[in-house]
């Protein structure tokens, strides 16, 4: 027997969960091929496998390893669970197994079902029955299984029906994946191809079997990533044991399908090829970004423009131009046009002369008969917007005052065509194919066009179509994190996403996080709540740390940032307020007064108010400063003393034992509150509740809300000098706080500091 690590077989393992006829549901996840497959058969596949006793691999995936006095069992089945005959079972293994077949497989016939198991059999006199009746469960389903520690795969013999589409891969454009610790995934932000693969899967296909997923870095070149389509292709065939696969690529994937399919690597296994909106000409729209670090209006362009300037940040780069020009951002280079678009005046340059070239667009457009003549069936799926919703071309004036800037010139105007939003018409539909035509923006269109796809690929209408997501008419709220911490937030409605205690977790719909083993970590929540966002960051070293909250839609951006500083371990709340109809008013501060304090001194001396008026307000900033430590030192100082109280009740046996565990408990809670002069006033409410139902003497109960009065406090100013600072943060920023601002900060603060 061949005994292998389990991570590495995991890995190259598709496990698939499935349920059968019998409505049990396989409650684990396993692994099982037989040569001359490489990896894991899928729930439902056909597969020809050696009829003789080849050896095939079991893997127990999610079921916990077995031990040496607890092996699990690894079996093959002709049937279905509950009805079927025993091709061969086996014992010894704690992971994974290579093990010959005692007997060939007789006269398999074409569809034939069968079903490979994993199975525990459990140690001690209770158990001694696990193996006959897993066995009787999986032969004739005359007992339930004995525990939940198994799992099945059920497949069929042969190959797929001729009347089967092919499996199809969804190759998406530039944006359209992100990095989910260490792994790429098809775009969790703005959810663009999710109804398209729910229409597809509804209807015909199923995930992991005939419908599949490619995504990839988008900022590499297409070349390198036709390489890895290459790859992802072969790994499809060895899943459905068959010669091609269907492509559907959207925006830039159409020249990473195109470039795989004229290269020489090609090896004729691509059977139909749907573009959706691809720039096969380029797109004016990346001679902003590759000139000058810039990207047009539009919710998809604010995004890219975000997310790429926080890594031109991350890795040093002065500016978003420095960074997309010097690393380079290949794919950005890649969708340059490659034909005439540049004016001076009312002259047209002609390409290639003082532009910005694509030598990657020119070879693939030169050889363009590759693919018109490689035998594969293509279609092209264009938007059309009309005439003036789209970057056409550009009047470009002298940019000498820009440089190194716009060193082709500087784009003074914007000529606007026909296209999708973000293609133009003349690019998309380049190449002599099937076009279809769909008026609809750019971003939307492997939702909108679904039904035409699915019939492309099938030859049928699509029973049902699926439209959960409405974009490009959608709003994202961005929180990113520049070193050194990690990410929490709760939304309004108390659902979270971040790091919490050591471990990811995402509880709001549509939303993403990169996870914190990432070197960018970031959050996005689709279509954001009104409502205020907490978000705690978490110091992971001791510097200075930034958060940046972004809320952008199809017509603008709004940002604003916090920077402190932070050291190992602590952690620091701040607050940033979302509202749909006014996302103007986006800000982000921090929800501890003496941060507050250290924010507004800041500003304060960088104001250009009346001297003396500046001068009390950095002593009242100075001596509310010293008061909240005092406070601090009290609050610790009550909260000792309450428990004590409790303690000391409970011991004499007036308080009962349950209760005072829990009053500690909330108190519990305020000590890690310890750096704020402001407690919860939830966690207040909820302690003076607990206190006021006590059964207890009334002169002991008016004792502890005595105490607990101590720790309460003016909660309603503090919230005032916060939405006050947010509008002194603003109004500073733009050069803009006066006097009465500033009078009125003044006013608020000798209020808060005689309460305190």
């Amino acid at each position: 027997m061949k005994m292998m690590g389990a991570a590495v077989l995991v890995a190259a393992l598709g496990f698939a969960t499935v349920a059968h006829a019998d409505a049990t549901s396989s409650p684990h996840q396993i692994g099982f091929y037989c040569p001359p497959y490489t990896e894991s058969f899928v729930e439902g596949g056909f597969y020809e496998v050696a009829t003789t006793t080849e050896a095939c691999t079991w893997n127990v995936g999610t079921i916990p390893p077995g031990t040496p006095l607890a092996p699990h069992y690894g079996g093959l089945f002709r049937g279905i669970v509950g009805s079927s005959t025993g091709a061969g079972n086996f014992m010894g293994f704690a992971t994974e197994a290579v093990m010959n077949r005692p007997f060939p497989l007789n006269d398999p016939q074409q569809g034939e079902p069968f079903f490979a198991a994993v199975w525990e059999v459990r140690t001690g006199p209770a158990f001694q029955f696990d193996l006959p009746r897993f066995l009787n469960f999986f032969r004739d389903g005359s007992n339930p299984p004995p525990s939940n520690g198994w799992g099945v795969i059920d497949w069929k013999w042969g190959e797929p029906p001729e009347d089967s589409p092919d499996p199809v891969i969804i190759v998406p454009g530039i944006l359209g994946s992100q990095e989910h610790n260490g792994e790429w995934v098809i775009d969790p932000i703005l959810h663009t191809y999710d109804d398209l693969i729910a229409t597809l899967d509804i209807n015909a296909y199923t995930p992991g079997l005939d419908l599949f997923t490619f995504p990839y870095d988008w900022r590499q070149s297409n070349i390198e990533t036709a390489v890895l389509l290459k790859q992802k292709i072969n790994e499809v065939k060895n899943i459905c044991g068959c010669e091609k696969v269907d492509l559907v690529a959207h925006s830039m994937g159409g020249l990473v399908a195109r470039q795989y399919i004229q290269s020489d690597a090609y090896e004729q296994d691509v059977d139909q090829l749907i573009f959706l909106g691809t720039p096969h000409l380029g797109a004016p729209k990346a001679y902003l970004m590759w000139e000058g670090g810039e990207f047009g209006p539009g919710l998809y362009s604010f995004l890219l423009v975000l997310l790429l300037s926080q890594e031109a940040h991350e890795h040093g780069y002065p500016d978003l131009f420095s960074y997309v020009v010097t690393e380079p951002i290949e794919a950005v280079r890649e969708l340059l046009p490659v034909y005439d678009y540049v004016f001076d005046g009312a002259q047209l340059r002609d390409y290639p002369t003082n532009y910005p070239t694509n030598v990657f667009l020119e070879i693939l457009n030169t050889n363009a008969d590759d693919l018109l003549n490689s035998g594969v069936e293509i279609h092209n799926v264009a938007g059309e917007l009309g005439t003036g919703e789209t970057i056409a071309g550009i009047n470009a004036t002298d940019s000498t005052q820009y440089l190194p800037k716009w060193p082709h010139g500087y784009p003074a105007e914007l000529i606007l065509g026909s296209g999708d939003g973000t293609v133009p018409t003349p690019s998309t539909t380049f190449l002599d194919t099937q076009i279809i035509l769909n008026s609809t923006d750019h971003l939307a269109l492997p939702a909108s066009a679904e039904g035409e796809i699915f019939e492309i690929l099938t030859g049928d209408e699509p029973p049902i179509l699926i439209h959960d997501f409405q974009l490009p008419n959608v709003k994202v709220l961005l929180i990113k994190m520049l070193s050194p911490a990690d990410l929490f937030v709760f939304d309004p409605s108390g659902k979270k996403i971040g790091k919490e205690n050591g471990i990811e977790i995402n509880e709001i719909p549509n939303a993403f996080y990169t996870g914190f083993n990432t070197d960018t970590e970031f959050i996005t929540i689709l279509n954001p709540l009104d409502g205020e966002y907490k978000i705690y960051a978490e110091g992971t070293d001791s510097g200075t740390y930034t958060v940046e909250t972004a809320y952008i839609n199809e017509t603008q951006t709004v940002e604003a940032s916090f920077t402190g500083n932070i050291t190992l371990g602590k952690v620091i709340e701040l607050v940033t307020t979302v509202d749909n109809e006014n996302p103007e008013t986006l800000g982000i501060l921090p929800t501890a007064l003496n941060e507050l304090i250290t924010l507004l001194r800041q500003k304060v001396q960088e104001s250009e108010i009346k001297e003396k008026l500046k001068k009390n307000l950095l002593k009242k900033l100075e001596n509310l400063e010293k008061k909240v430590e005092k406070k601090k030192e009290e609050n610790a100082k009550i909260l000792e003393k309450l428990e004590s109280k409790v303690t000391e009740q409970e011991a004499k046996g007036k308080l009962d034992t349950a209760d005072a565990e829990e009053i500690l408990e909330l108190l519990g809670l305020f000590e890690t509150q310890s750096e704020d002069v402001v407690l919860d006033p939830e966690i207040l409410a909820a302690l003076r509740a607990k206190i006021e139902a006590l059964d207890i003497k009334e002169s002991l109960k008016k004792d502890l809300l005595k105490r607990v009065e101590k720790l309460e406090n003016k909660q309603a100013l503090i919230k005032a000098l916060s939405s006050l600072s947010k509008k002194i943060m603003k109004k500073s920023d733009a050069g803009k706080i006066d006097d009465a601002e500033a009078q009125e900060l003044l006013n608020l603060l000798e209020l808060i500091e005689s309460t305190l």
